[in-house]
């Protein structure tokens, strides 16, 4: 599933260079195969895009919501906390910058900001509960 992932990303960033947007997401099909190099890369490459979109638009929740998911596969978790935290401050309604933020705190060993973010993720978006609560418990 993840090579069928790359190959359709890889059209993507083909046909437009500038879609931070398919590198992040296929810098996560990297990492699940093991493609360390590929996917520091990708993450590297969505960061760069990812910061000059905020420059010119810093209200735009997104661009933090993806450069911090890109910072977190990069393994630079503070950062990527920063960013969720700013997408959460500027639209409160996003439930997967509290799921990823909760990510990042799994990362740094905080399990109980980790799940505090993941039931805020919850009551934003309750069809989401499933994958929520598998990923609390997968990482707990």
């Amino acid at each position: 599933m993840d090579t069928l992932a790359i190959e359709d990303f890889s059209r993507a960033i083909q046909a437009d260079g500038s879609t931070g947007y398919a590198s992040v997401n296929r810098g996560f099909c990297y990492l699940r195969l093991a493609r360390h190099a590929d996917a520091i890369a990708d993450f590297s490459n969505a960061v760069s895009i990812f910061s000059r979109l905020i420059v010119h638009s810093p209200l735009y929740s997104d661009g933090y919501f993806f450069r911090g998911r890109a910072l977190r596969g990069l393994g630079r978790f503070e950062d990527a906390i920063r960013d969720q935290t700013e997408c959460i401050r500027l639209d409160p309604s996003q439930a997967r910058a509290y799921a990823e933020r909760g990510l990042a705190y799994m990362e740094l060993g905080k399990p109980e900001l980790a799940a505090l973010d993941w039931r805020q993720a919850t009551r934003l978006l309750p069809s989401s509960t499933i994958r929520f609560k598998q990923s609390m418990r997968a990482r707990v």
